[in-house]
């Protein structure tokens, strides 16, 4: 996002710059620090100190974030982007770029002074901009002994990113939380799927199978990561082993259990009706996708229909449209409910026909 310097105008809008006289306000004009952030950038995290300095939301969108569940966006024209994102959260809470942004900051020691009418400060004004994988400044917001709660790292996966607020307090209800210990092993390659997990507290390593689609690669978990979700759907073999590496807590739901909390974001389905319309390309460009094997389909009358067998769907999603949206028919195995939570976790388009009724199903 551009530089735009601060106006005298934006200043005196500012609780509680506003109190301050002109010449203050020609001053902190001055000595502004303007931050742009990229969108999911964390600006604040969370802390348990004061902040040293007092900051405002100049340009775009952020998210004020309290809690799993308690979440709200802010958006620059909002007024309340007047009042110091210290105050919104408070400490303990953080703060994330639901967009690119740009957050405006003052000393908090430079605004002591004016109002005693005894500083006098330089002309300087920088940007700085966060890159990618960097987390906080060295001059930041917040310290630098901050460690990020479990759930925010949750929150900032594709898992769980369109998950509605009752679905998080759902999640928080529900999830069963097991102390671990340094080399429990929780998940045995070639085992049942029988849960869904969630690293709270600790450290794990996932070891995948070297005749699966990570070949073998060894995964470093850590608070937040998640695990389990597509052999659960497809009520699978396990494909990876997965030990903890320190002491710590996992939470964990059953296939119920994840289908509730989930369901809605990962597998939304369509009844008949709409997904035929939506098959006729009413609503934009769609395919129907059918994830089963080739042998399977040697009967099949249907035209247009785009075969990808499960066991390849992931290394072929580089290769389809994200402009379309992807209809999985339904079908009497679970194939068709993984390949539309692995779709919609890379950000495709994808519906799930929605099962017929006892009634349909017996005519």
């Amino acid at each position: 996002m551009a530089k735009q310097p601060i106006s005298l105008e934006q200043i005196q809008h500012l609780h509680p710059l506003q109190r301050l006289n002109a010449s203050a306000h020609k001053q902190l004009q001055s000595a502004a620090e303007q931050i742009a952030a990229r969108t999911g950038n964390i600006i604040f995290k969370k802390r348990d100190n004061l902040s040293p300095c007092v900051s405002y939301l100049l340009k775009g969108q952020v998210e004020l974030r309290h809690s799993f569940a308690d979440r709200k966006p802010l958006r620059d024209c909002d007024e309340l982007a007047h009042q110091p994102l210290e105050e919104l959260v408070g400490i303990g809470a953080s703060i994330r770029a639901l967009e690119d942004c740009v957050v405006v900051r003052f000393e908090r020691d430079l605004i002591d002074k004016l109002r005693s009418k005894s500083s006098n400060l330089g002309e300087n004004y920088s940007v700085v901009n966060i890159e990618e994988g960097v987390d906080y400044l060295s001059d930041t917001l917040i310290d630098d002994d901050y460690q990020e709660d479990w759930t925010l790292q949750l929150l900032d996966s594709p898992l769980a990113r369109n998950l509605k607020p009752i679905a998080l307090h759902r999640l928080m209800a529900l999830l069963e939380r097991l102390p671990v210990k340094k080399g429990d092993r929780l998940v045995q390659q070639g085992s049942r799927a029988d849960y869904f997990y969630i690293l709270i507290s600790g450290e794990a390593v996932l070891n995948t199978d070297p005749n699966g689609p990570f070949k073998g690669q060894s995964i470093a978990m850590h608070e937040g990561s998640h695990f389990g979700e597509e052999a659960l759907l497809g009520e699978t073999l396990r494909n990876a082993t997965v030990s903890m590496t320190s002491d710590g807590v996992m939470g964990r739901l059953n296939r119920e259990q994840f289908l509730e909390v989930f369901s809605d974001s990962l597998l939304p389905t369509l009844p008949e009706a709409q997904f035929s319309r939506r098959l006729k390309q009413a609503e934009g460009p769609c395919v129907l996708l059918d994830v089963r094997f080739r042998e399977e389909l040697r009967n099949d009358t249907r035209s247009h229909v785009l075969n990808i067998p499960i066991s390849r769907l992931r290394s072929v999603l580089p290769q389809l449209d994200r402009a379309t949206t992807y209809l999985l028919p339904y079908q009497s195995d679970q194939r068709s409910e993984l390949a539309t939570c692995i779709l919609r976790q890379h950000g495709f388009t994808a519906y799930l026909q929605q099962a017929p009724s006892p009634v349909q199903a017996s005519e």
